[in-house]
């Protein structure tokens, strides 16, 4: 029972890691791109 529980959740999860992984790209570039701006500015 354990097992297809796990087998059931791994899609899910890697949906999750996925998805997280492209909002913490997208975070990161953000503040790389306001950086840049303010870089700009000076």
């Amino acid at each position: 029972m354990h097992a297809s529980f796990l087998e059931a959740m791994a899609p899910l999860l890697i949906a999750i890691g996925l998805l997280w992984g492209v909002i913490v790209r997208m975070f990161i570039d953000s503040r790389r791109e306001r950086r840049r701006i303010a870089q700009e500015e000076e």
